[in-house]
């Protein structure tokens, strides 16, 4: 394995260095995974199966008590 650096640019965009394009060409499926400590993974993703599973395993929190609460209410209780 090597080592590269990049810069996310302004538009949340990072270019993935040289050395790596040939492991990931244009249209390669990816997964981006965080670990606990703030770690971004980048691997190739075994199928668009497993992206979807990924995605399905998103599990969102919140008050459940608040669920069907006012938009207006909450925008204003945050100072939005």
């Amino acid at each position: 394995m090597g080592v590269g650096f990049s810069k996310i640019d302004r538009k949340g965009r990072v270019l993935i260095p040289r050395v790596f394009r040939e492991v990931f060409p244009p249209g390669t499926n990816v997964v981006i995974e965080m670990t606990p400590e703030g770690e971004l993974i980048v691997r190739k993703a075994e199928d668009a199966e497993e992206i979807i599973n990924k995605i399905k395993s998103i599990k969102l929190r919140g008050d459940k008590k608040k669920i069907k609460a006012n938009a207006e209410e909450g925008k204003h209780m945050y100072w939005g």
